[in-house]
C-alpha cells in the first residue's frame, strides 16, 4: 500500500508541476497558449478520428454491426478539425473545464482528509479546509465564466494556486505514510 501511495504521490507532484507550467503560460500568454493547446488537442482528436474510421472499414462484417467506431471516428475527426481551424472556440469553455477539474480534485482531497482524520487530525483538518475552499473556487469557475482573456489568466492563476496546494497536500500525505 505504501508503494502505491508513494508512486501515486510522485505522479501527482509531476502532474502538478506540468500543470503549473501550463498555468504560467495561461497567465502570461493567455490567448496564444490556449490556441496552441487547442490545436494540439485538435490534432490528437483528428488522428484518433482517422484511426477509428479506418479501423471501422477494416473490421469484419460481424464486428461492424456492433461497433461504434465509425460514429466515434467521424465525431472525433470533426471535433479535431474544428479545434485545429478554429482554436479559440474553446475559450469560453476553459473556465468550465478547469472548474470541473478543480471540483474533481477537491472532492478527492476531501476523501483523503476524511481517511486521514483518525491518524492525523491537524493535517486532515488542514487538507479538508483547503479542499473545501478549492471546491468553492471550482464551483464558482464552473458557473460564472469571465471574459475571454481575463478568464484565461484567472484560470491560469487559480490553477497555479490549486496545483501548489496539491503539491503541499501530496507531500503531507507522503510524510503521513512514513
Amino acid at each position: 500500500m505504501k508503494n502505491f501511495i508513494k508512486t501515486y504521490s510522485k505522479n501527482s507532484i509531476l502532474t502538478s508541476i506540468l500543470l503549473i507550467v501550463l498555468a504560467l503560460f495561461l497567465i502570461f500568454k493567455p490567448t496564444a497558449s490556449l490556441n496552441f493547446l487547442m490545436i494540439v488537442i485538435g490534432i490528437v482528436l483528428a488522428i484518433n478520428g482517422a484511426y477509428h474510421t479506418i479501423s471501422y472499414f477494416r473490421s469484419s462484417k460481424e464486428l461492424k454491426m456492433f461497433s461504434f467506431e465509425l460514429v466515434e471516428g467521424i465525431l472525433s475527426l470533426l471535433f479535431g478539425l474544428v479545434f485545429i481551424f478554429n482554436p479559440n472556440i474553446i475559450n469560453t469553455f476553459l473556465s468550465i473545464l478547469i472548474g470541473a477539474w478543480i471540483i474533481l480534485k477537491s472532492v478527492t482531497s476531501i476523501q483523503v482528509s476524511m481517511a486521514m482524520r483518525d491518524y492525523s487530525k491537524d493535517r486532515a483538518k488542514l487538507i479538508l479546509i483547503v479542499s473545501i475552499v478549492t471546491l468553492i473556487v471550482g464551483i464558482v469557475m464552473l458557473f460564472n465564466p469571465f471574459a475571454s482573456s481575463i478568464l484565461i489568466s484567472a484560470c491560469g492563476f487559480i490553477l497555479l494556486i490549486f496545483e501548489f496546494v496539491n503539491i503541499v497536500e501530496t507531500i503531507s500525505v507522503m510524510k503521513w505514510i512514513k
